[in-house]
């Protein structure tokens, strides 16, 4: 299939769909490299729809610094709706390129954006729409086939999808995606190597994990972008072509978090912090103004309200966006530092309301969870969000989580009641925000159970029963999605024959509330005899996780004593 022919078939069907747009390609500030001239040829595939990959900041990273930093070609492609996706199946159209609409077998490697485990299905999806086949080990011999590589939080540990990818970047993208492009380009374009060799190359580097090719006595360590705070950032953006799930840019002010929450990956994965310089953010911010439409700016990080000189910030670039009518945000601050200028400004440049985490509703889980907040930091902060602003408070906790108990669930419930009684006056509506806590890889809790859906839904309906009142709203996460989330975040190698079966049996979109199929999963664990429930017991601390041959930067000893402490924790204390 030609890129030509593909564009024809566009031509003939794309009014037929919804929001054709996301298949044209032309949004702002595109780059459409020459092919020709271009040295390895590159597809970023984020495996969901166009409205949430352009919503993601990295494809807007990987797509600046490979095309406009580089020799080598970088092109998108994302999960077409449900009815282009019957279309490309009636008239055997492959999965395509947005910019030169070129299958994704054109390009030299597939490189494949996971946030979440919950898209893995999806990326199935991706593969059987290009005529790829599934298993790794039998694209092994064709030269013609990309190599697929993954990176991202969704695949920090590999294991489960590592039947299907020919590698996995483990940790921070920047450089790494380059300099596989060099290698790939040296060997296949330059010395007419095939894949077996590349990937023995690729093998060689320490922040690559390539299944078929591993020695079990290596061990991969995170790749730790040092740059970040360097003088190179992004200034001109795609603008997308319609409105996506987040229609705003965020500039990203820091990376890794000082916090130790015990239950947070995304922490441990990132660390050290690093901060980027308040007169960089500001010129990268002048710059996407400039350079773009965007009506809004995000200012973000795992923990925007630590980063040094935060209100100095926000009153640097407010005057610059006011004079441009464009809106500057901020997601969730901590609750011990919402100072009241903080929250003064934090008003001033927000739409929505304030949004928190406690994560539970009694000290001694906060303890537990090492969440470093006390009663005293919630009430004030709330009185000082509610105060400076007439929006909505949003609070988010989470339930099953280790040692939690009944009390703990009162705990919460009263401590709801307690903070509409402090803002009664005000009239601020507070929303209750609970997800299910699922232990991941890689920090103090991946040792721990996760609690099973009939406990989950007992515990649910009874903060359902009594988290009422007509200034309170009260949302969850559904157990089910939650279930599958925890098996397929722990899981090892044979997790990827569930994965492939629930595929077939009809998963797709799993973090999509109105696609998920607990069922596709439930029929696809009985087909190949797994036991869901088996990956939401403990594990053995005295013996080894399936994913630590990962060096991550933080030490086993060190993360088994963030457990051990927690198991500590008075609950009278």
């Amino acid at each position: 299939m030609t890129a030509k022919q593909i564009k024809r078939f566009l031509s003939q069907n794309l009014l037929k769909v919804k929001q054709p747009a996301q298949y044209v390609g032309n949004e702002m500030n595109v780059m459409k490299k020459p092919w020709a001239r271009s040295h390895t040829k590159v597809c970023l595939l984020y495996p969901d729809r166009y409205e949430v990959g352009m919503s993601n900041l990295a494809i807007q990273l990987f797509y600046d610094l490979i095309n406009r930093h580089s020799s080598h070609l970088l092109e998108r492609a994302f999960i077409p709706d449900d009815d282009m996706t019957a279309l490309l199946l009636a008239h055997q159209i492959p999965l395509f390129s947005l910019e030169s609409k070129r299958p994704l077998t054109d390009f030299d490697v597939l490189a494949i954006s996971v946030s979440t485990e919950l898209s893995y299905t999806n990326t199935l999806l991706a593969m059987e729409l290009s005529g790829i086949a599934f298993h790794a080990k039998q694209r092994l011999a064709s030269d013609e086939i990309p190599i697929i590589i993954a990176g991202g939080g969704g695949v920090a540990n590999p294991l489960p999808m590592s039947l299907f990818f020919d590698g996995f970047v483990i940790g921070d993208g920047e450089n790494v995606l380059e300099e596989i492009c060099d290698i790939i380009y040296d060997l296949k374009i330059k010395k007419g190597f095939g894949k077996i060799e590349i990937l023995t190359r690729l093998n060689e580097l320490e922040y690559l994990y390539l299944p078929l090719f591993h020695d079990s006595n290596k061990i991969v360590k995170r790749h730790h972008f040092k740059d970040f705070a360097a003088k190179h950032y992004l200034t001109k953006p795609l603008v997308p072509l319609l409105k996506v799930v987040h229609d705003r840019f965020s500039i990203e002010i820091m990376r890794g978090c000082p916090r130790k929450c015990r239950f947070c990956q995304a922490s441990y994965m990132s660390k050290p912090i690093r901060v980027k310089p308040m007169e960089s953010l500001t010129a990268q911010a002048h710059a996407i103004i400039e350079n773009t439409g965007y009506g809004e700016l995000s200012l973000s990080s795992l923990s925007s309200s630590d980063y040094p000189r935060l209100v100095k910030l926000i009153q640097v670039l407010q005057e610059h966006c006011e004079a441009r009518q464009v809106v500057l945000s901020l997601p969730s601050v901590r609750m011990d530092s919402l100072s009241e200028d903080l929250s003064i400004m934090t008003n001033k440049i927000r739409q929505s309301g304030v949004t928190l985490a406690p994560e539970a509703g009694s000290q001694f889980l906060r303890d537990v969870l090492s969440k470093d907040i006390t009663e005293e930091d919630i009430f004030r902060t709330v009185l000082t969000a509610a105060k400076n602003s007439k929006k909505s408070i949003k609070l988010y906790a989470m339930i099953g989580l280790p040692r939690e108990e009944q009390a703990d669930l009162e705990a919460l419930i009263d401590l709801a009641y307690r903070l509409i009684e402090h803002i009664k006056p005000l009239k601020n509506k507070l929303t209750i925000n609970v997800s299910n806590f699922v232990p991941k890889p890689y920090t103090p809790f991946q040792w721990v159970s996760q609690a099973d859906i009939p406990t989950l839904t007992t515990k649910l309906n009874y903060l359902k029963a009594n988290l009422r009142h007509p200034q309170l709203e009260f949302r969850w996460t559904d157990p089910q999605v939650s279930i599958i989330e925890g098996a397929l975040s722990r899981g090892d190698e044979k997790t990827g024959a569930l994965i492939l079966a629930a595929y077939q049996q009809g998963a797709r979109f799993d973090a999509w509330y109105d696609h998920f199929s607990f069922s596709s999963w439930q029929k696809a664990a009985q087909q190949i005899g797994f036991d869901l429930n088996q990956p939401l017991k403990p594990k053995p601390t005295d013996e080894p996780l399936p994913w630590e041959f990962i060096d991550m930067g933080i030490p086993r000893e060190r993360l088994l004593q963030e457990y051990e402490e927690s198991l500590a924790v008075n609950r009278m204390s």
